[in-house]
């Protein structure tokens, strides 16, 4: 379900400033692509703190992007105990280092929409679940003749 009709919310939270950087460009780069091709406009808002995320937690989210640790004893489970509370209709990446078959099923066991590895294609695989939740939720635009 997406909150906002015309405007499609993301989050990334990521205490990796150059791996938030990167995945906030890369996602910046898909939603312009998308913005058109669905006729709907895109925000994107990135915290390094997840502390900083928790406190500006609102309801109009549609999807999260999250590492798997956070530093400070977050992780993605808080994360996703927190999105599931406030946000119902908020889906979650966690995207993480982990190769841990536990990381992967907690998360996933929590709520998680989809669990990516960080690695080469993290970002490619980000952009490819975005235009599948895209995809799903939306219609292309008409495009007047």
């Amino acid at each position: 379900m997406i909150a906002n009709d015309n405007n499609i919310k993301i989050v990334v939270v990521e205490d990796s400033e150059f791996f938030n950087k990167a995945l906030t460009q890369k996602l910046k780069q898909h939603t312009d692509v998308l913005s058109h091709h669905y006729g709907v406009d895109f925000t994107i808002e990135s915290y390094v703190k997840s502390e900083d995320f928790i406190m500006n937690l609102r309801n109009d989210i549609d999807i999260v992007f999250t590492d798997f640790y956070l530093g400070h004893g977050i992780n993605a489970q808080y994360i996703l105990k927190r999105v599931k509370l406030y946000c119902d209709h908020s889906e979650v990446v966690v995207i993480s280092q982990s190769r841990s078959d536990r990381t992967f099923k907690q998360s996933l066991k929590m709520g998680a929409e989809k669990f990516i590895y960080k690695d080469e294609d993290a970002l490619t695989k980000a952009c490819h679940y975005l235009t599948n939740y895209m995809n799903s939720n939306w219609s292309p635009k008409k495009l007047n003749a």
